[in-house]
């Protein structure tokens, strides 16, 4: 924008003055482009900050203070060298309308590309999570397939400790044997203790019968016969009883080792499955792993490529833009050479109603003449 436009007059005739005083000075909203209009073009601008700071043609600048500061801003080489070309106001429209479209164009190539690249490193988070859950349950799974490989050596070793306990020993089996022997030995005198009791008691009979018919010394012998039967019953009702016992003790040890072993068993084959179920666990778990570090290294050779292309596209998005910036210098300078031939038409035209006024004038008095 230039400071002439900006200002409103009420009165025609004073626009001259005003042109004369401020010319083409721009109007910049800030330093920093206040400094890029002024030098960055073929043609050296007087442009003037909102907050008050003046760049002259020369180099100078003046302004954002009390005093004024001249010579910090001036070129060593001031010299300005045309571009050698004219641009029409219809073309230059047509390329700025053009650059515009390329770099609205490119704004979006770079939202995608950081959508993509935000998607990308959402995801490559997500792996990078997934490998460190991971890499915390597979030492936990370790330790537990250690622990059940310890307890399956445990029981593998004391397999042959309980099929030991199990399986008889010479001496055990002999006295196994004896004690059915004594146990037979036992029932066989039982049996035959059984007859003589039957017997005795039968001839008890006959004694108390011929007690109540007699008495005497004959009751005494047979009362004595009787005592020594008991004794010999009431023995071999002794032993038998203790060979019971031990039979019922060397069945209960038998049970009770066949059991063990029987667990032992279980226990064994359940820890086997076990094992074998974590294994697999663990296989899986390791694809799975694999699966994890091949997608994270694809994600980040995408990313990769991803950032070559919005670096590329960020490097021509800024190369467009200095060429627009060149372009809007371009058609301030334009803008301004237009305004000065229009300056330049007005004054000519001002100077041909005059000389046409003097002509007509001349030619009034040449008449009266």
């Amino acid at each position: 924008r230039r400071l002439y436009d900006l200002i409103s007059v009420h009165d025609p005739a004073l626009s001259p003055v005003i042109y004369l005083a401020v010319g083409n000075t721009l109007v910049a909203p800030e330093l920093g482009t206040a400094t890029r209009w002024a030098y960055d073009f073929d043609r050296r601008w007087r442009v003037v900050t909102e907050d008050g700071k003046l760049i002259e043609t020369s180099g100078t600048m003046a302004g954002g203070g009390n005093a004024v500061k001249k010579g910090g801003m001036r070129i060593l080489n001031p010299k300005v060298v045309g571009t050698g070309f004219t641009v029409s106001a219809n073309n230059l429209e047509e390329e700025y309308e053009k650059i515009d479209f390329m770099a609205q164009s490119c704004s979006k190539d770079l939202q995608a590309s950081r959508e993509k690249r935000h998607s990308l490193l959402e995801e490559t988070r997500a792996l990078k999570k997934r490998i460190k859950v991971l890499s915390v349950s597979l030492p936990k799974l370790k330790m537990e397939i250690q622990a059940c490989d310890t307890t399956r050596v445990e029981l593998t070793s004391r397999i042959p400790a309980l099929r030991a306990e199990t399986v008889s020993t010479p001496e055990e089996a002999e006295k196994l044997r004896t004690l059915r022997k004594q146990v037979e030995k036992a029932r066989a005198d039982l049996s035959a203790c059984a007859e003589r009791a039957k017997k005795y008691e039968d001839e008890i009979s006959k004694i108390q019968k011929a007690i109540l018919q007699a008495g005497g010394p004959r009751v005494k012998k047979q009362q004595a016969l009787c005592d020594e039967v008991g004794a010999e019953l009431k023995q071999v009702r002794k032993t038998l009883k203790a060979t019971k016992v031990n039979m019922e003790g060397a069945q209960k040890a038998k049970k009770k080792a066949e059991k063990a072993l029987e667990s032992g068993s279980e226990t064994l084959e359940k820890i086997e499955k076990k094992i074998e179920t974590i294994a697999a666990n663990i296989k899986e778990l390791e694809e799975k792993a694999v699966l994890v570090m091949q997608s994270y290294e694809t994600a980040k050779q995408s990313e990769k490529e991803k950032k070559t292309v919005l670096e590329q596209v960020l490097k021509n998005h800024d190369d467009l833009k200095k060429e627009v910036s060149k372009q809007r210098g371009v058609e301030v300078e334009l803008t301004g050479e237009l305004d000065d031939l229009r300056k330049q038409i007005r004054e000519m035209k001002k100077h041909i109603g005059q000389c046409n006024a003097q002509a007509a004038k001349l030619d009034s008095e040449e008449k009266k003449n």
